[in-house]
């Protein structure tokens, strides 16, 4: 054999070796490479991914909050960094939605007695006398970095950004949204935090279920996310929704279409909040295709019956509004 041919030989048996030798190779390149035998060693000493808003949204997940306009997605944010933050978790709520005021109006009960967060919830909002440039691309480029200076500044453990369309005029483009939500990933994986993003959707239509197809930009945004929910509003009544679970990598999805969440929207202790109701298909919460969905004839009967207001609600999953507002006209 020549010397070529040796030379071949000695190569490929060093190439063997190597594949059973353990990869040692460190540098600053932008894919890490492991066996993954590795990996299974390390991750046994890993903990099991922490519930921070069960089981929508797990410890270190980017987790994406959907839904239409007036369905309520800045009051259930609030309810959850307000929920987060009583596990002992430092959350920064990013509110480019509310102006104080209205943040204001919905923290304090009808005797003005004001909601008691606890220290742990920050709130960051858009500083009116900041200077800024106006090109809408470098304000966005603008506000994204100083997302991450606050993160470095406040140390939260939880962020939370309402919402999307902020950060991005463009958000119902893919190509756009796909390249913020790649920003936002990147920011959560450098300071080691868990991220909710809120976004919107589009009109749809209340006879379809909802899906990730209802959500803006939605492929984009989706491939991204490790959990995705979303509110629906219900058929059954005007203050009643529902929460629907749309994707989850950390746990199993439990609030699917068979079993959604059904919620009312109303104050507790002076915040105005979503109030379980029970779980239910979501079927029964979408519009029916020619013609209309009411309860109005089943919450008089079940009054007429004697019924408690919580039983029906319970019964016919709507809210204790609607039931106390037609006790009285009975």
């Amino acid at each position: 054999m020549n010397q070529q041919g040796n030379n071949s030989n000695n190569l490929l048996e060093r190439m063997y070796q190597h594949s059973t030798n353990t990869i040692k190779i460190e540098d600053n390149s932008l894919i890490k490479v492991t066996t993954a035998q590795e990996l299974q060693l390390e991750s046994e000493n890993m903990t099991d991914l922490t519930p921070l808003y069960e089981p929508f949204f797990y410890e270190g997940e980017c987790c994406i909050l959907f839904a239409d306009t007036n369905s309520g997605k800045s009051i259930l944010s609030v309810q959850i960094a307000d929920e987060i933050s009583r596990k002992g978790y430092k959350v920064l709520y990013l509110d480019f939605e509310m102006s104080l005021r209205q943040f204001s109006s919905r923290c304090r009960d009808e005797n003005g007695q004001v909601y008691k967060f606890h220290d742990n919830f920050m709130r960051g909002s858009i500083n009116p006398n900041a200077l800024c440039v106006d090109d809408n691309n470098n304000y966005e480029n603008l506000l994204i970095s100083t997302i991450e200076n606050r993160i470095l500044t406040f140390n939260p453990q939880v962020v939370i950004i309402d919402n999307l369309t902020y950060l991005c005029m463009q958000s119902e483009s893919g190509s756009e949204a796909g390249a913020l939500m790649r920003r936002l990933i990147d920011i959560k994986n450098r300071n080691d935090i868990s991220m909710l993003v809120v976004s919107h959707t589009p009109k749809r239509n209340l006879c379809e279920p909802i899906t990730e197809n209802s959500l803006a930009g939605s492929k984009r945004i989706a491939n991204f996310a490790d959990s995705m929910f979303a509110i629906g509003k219900s058929a059954m009544d005007d203050n009643m929704r529902y929460i629907k679970q749309i994707k989850s990598r950390s746990g199993e999805i439990v609030h699917g279409a068979s079993n959604v969440q059904a919620c009312c929207i109303d104050r507790e202790d002076g915040l105005l909040r979503f109030i379980h109701l029970g779980e239910s298909a979501e079927n029964e919460h979408l519009k029916k295709r020619g013609g209309t969905h009411s309860r109005k004839n089943d919450i008089i009967q079940l009054l007429q019956e004697g019924k408690s207001v919580r039983e029906i609600c319970k019964k016919l999953g709507v809210s204790p509004n609607t039931v106390s507002r037609l006790k009285q006209e009975c």
